[in-house]
């Protein structure tokens, strides 16, 4: 059997607080006295709360969420701090981490600050290598890579030079150790003009350590004009050995021929200082490198 039951209706006080209760064959009941006694609304505070800490008061008193997070230091950890947590961890650590972010996520860290060995296939964005916010770098199961070509520094703006006797240089570029690895390499591109220069004049030379990886002169004299630039160097399988060039090319339809490619032993699993330079045919001479980039696999 259902046995039916009356509703109860509450009567309320214009704050919103109920007043009484009633129900059919019970009348009213009522009035209602609040919780915490004496007929009124009770305020506790902050500070009234005994066992609470310091930390715990400044949430509860904090006006926004905004405000909230930064007394709970949410959100406010520096990236340095993150980078240096991250690399102190362990390789099982840091695979734990990445995996907790996304599965393949780049974790962002300077160069200097990356593992020195992972789980293939780890990713890293080195905040420092290349424009901003840096390079996706991959570890192959023996050293980091980018993912695929990636610019690793030039410009559009010109720079202006004027030849006294001696090459100007116009680039001067740290290359971190290792960046380079045993089967990458890079390819330069540079677009320069000059005033002067004459047949076997030098306009361009490119070195790295110290050593030349490249230069280019025209087989013609000319009084003014823009030279285009291309040379590449790449690692064969190993840090300190390279083949690059062009060393001295010419335009064949000038009649002049290319010279066989350059090798080196520069070793770049440390940093290297790459120099550009241009020079001209006669003192007083000015130019300009127009524009270059260095793009490495």
């Amino acid at each position: 059997m259902v046995k039916k039951v009356a509703p109860i209706v509450g009567i309320f006080n214009e704050d919103g607080t109920v007043n009484s209760i009633a129900q059919d064959g019970l009348g009213v009941i009522g009035p209602i006295t609040p919780l915490g006694g004496g007929g009124t609304t009770t305020s506790i505070t902050a500070s009234q709360i005994t066992d609470a800490t310091a930390a715990g008061r400044a949430i509860l008193t904090a006006e926004t969420a905004a405000a909230q997070r930064t007394s709970m230091g949410a959100m406010a950890a520096t990236l340095p701090a993150m980078q240096a947590a991250y690399t102190a961890g362990t390789a099982s650590e840091q695979s734990d981490y990445r995996s907790s972010v996304a599965p393949g996520s780049a974790v962002p860290m300077s160069w200097a600050s990356r593992p020195t060995t992972a789980a293939a296939g780890t990713a890293i964005l080195a905040t420092d290598i290349g424009p901003a916010p840096g390079t996706v770098m991959v570890f192959d199961g023996a050293n980091w890579r980018p993912r695929g070509l990636t610019l690793l520094a030039g410009s559009n703006v010109a720079v202006p030079f004027t030849y006294n006797g001696a090459a100007v240089n116009v680039v001067t570029l740290t290359i971190p150790g290792k960046v380079i690895h045993p089967n990458g390499g890079f390819t330069l591109e540079t677009i320069h003009s000059v005033s002067n220069w004459s047949s076997g004049q030098v306009p361009i030379t490119v070195t790295l350590g110290g050593a030349v990886i490249g230069n280019y002169y025209p087989s013609f004299s000319s009084s003014s004009g823009n030279i285009g630039y291309v040379m590449k160097l790449a690692n064969r399988n190993v840090f300190n050995s390279q083949i690059c060039g062009p060393n001295g090319y010419q335009h064949p339809w000038s009649g002049g021929a290319a010279v066989a490619a350059n090798t080196t032993a520069i070793d770049t699993s440390v940093d290297q200082t790459l120099v550009i330079s241009l020079s001209a045919a006669v003192n007083g001479t000015t130019g300009k490198l127009e524009s270059w980039k260095l793009v490495f696999y």
